[in-house]
């Protein structure tokens, strides 16, 4: 499936779906895309995924349970069933798709 990013908007199957923030990395799964969301700031829990109908199917923060907001600089796809996600703070967590659980922890720094 080819996605189109531009700003703050992401399109695909004819549809747009905008953001709140710019749009910074999109990886893409076969029932989903994940999105990495960027600004000057960076904003707190930037990583969503969208389904192919343009509907929210969850927010970074539902699956990496942190007890305060946590601001995300980078997003890679693993495998077909994984990805990863660096926090500010300079963690890395990798993430499978169809349990939607943390499989990884990596400190970066």
């Amino acid at each position: 499936m080819e996605i189109i990013k531009k700003g703050n908007m992401i399109s695909f199957n004819g549809k747009q779906i905008m953001f709140e923030n710019n749009v910074d990395t999109v990886v893409s799964f076969s029932n989903y895309c994940i999105v990495l969301l960027m600004n000057d700031d960076i904003p707190d829990n930037n990583v969503e995924a969208i389904d192919y109908n343009g509907n929210k199917v969850w927010n970074i923060s539902q699956i990496v349970k942190l007890t305060y907001p946590e601001a995300y600089i980078s997003l890679r796809k693993e495998s077909e069933i994984s990805f990863s996600v660096v926090s500010y703070n300079g963690v890395e967590f990798v993430i499978d798709i169809t349990t939607q659980q943390v499989i990884k922890k990596n400190i970066t720094k």
